[in-house]
């Protein structure tokens, strides 16, 4: 009997240890199961963090682009502007001053003319329009024009892109900028002014380009 009874005892104790394994072994699934779905949401933020970053910097990649795709087009237009001089046919170097187009005489090419420059503002594209002389006395055919974009994604709408002052600035501040259109005889000097931006709707992204133009055959008016 007392054989039996240890027997029984022992048998109940192998079975309670069983029963005890498999509640641990089912808790350690869940365990495991929760690990696993904590880890898959860590990867999933990790992703989406990486796509967040990945955005920021190609929008800023894209962003300094434009901006030196805008600086490139006015560094050209202030290094002819700056050269401006009379038409073949003895003009005056600017032929119209207005807010957001300018026409001015210059080589542009680098060959033995002066070219009919022609800088506006189209919607968001900045353009250039380039007329040869042709003929003696030289003659600048308004349909002979030849015109290229040179920036986009200009975002000045209905602001001004040149800014003219006379010789007394900047000690006369009431009388300049000079009012559009500007006198042609009065201008010694010009403002381009433009703002960049790809992306209209983040604000980040705008940059803001103003070089000044001495015209070097006007100084003496100075």
């Amino acid at each position: 009997m007392k054989n039996f009874k240890l027997l029984s005892a022992a048998f109940h104790f192998k079975r309670s240890t069983v029963y005890s394994r498999q509640r641990q072994a089912g808790f350690t699934l869940i365990e495991l199961l929760l690990g696993m779905g904590i880890f898959v949401a860590l990867v999933a933020a990790v992703i989406a963090l990486q796509s967040l970053l990945a955005q920021g910097e190609n929008f800023s990649l894209s962003s300094f682009l434009t901006a030196e795709n805008g600086n490139s087009a006015l560094q050209t237009l202030t290094s002819e502007l700056r050269n401006a001089r009379q038409s073949e046919s003895g003009s005056f170097p600017i032929a119209e001053a207005n807010d957001q187009q300018i026409i001015f005489y210059s080589n542009a090419d680098a060959d033995e003319d002066i070219e009919r420059v022609r800088y506006f503002l189209q919607g968001s594209e900045f353009k250039k329009g380039t007329i040869n002389p042709t003929g003696f006395p030289a003659q600048y055919p308004d349909q002979t024009e030849v015109i290229k974009t040179v920036a986009e994604f200009i975002q000045n709408g209905s602001d001004p892109v040149f800014y003219y002052y006379n010789q007394d600035w900047p000690g006369d501040e009431v009388n300049n900028p000079l009012p559009a259109p500007a006198p042609l005889t009065d201008i010694s000097l010009v403002k381009i002014s433009v703002r960049v931006n790809e992306d209209p709707a983040r604000e980040e992204g705008e940059f803001t380009l103003e070089p000044f133009v001495q015209i070097r055959s006007l100084k003496t008016n100075l």
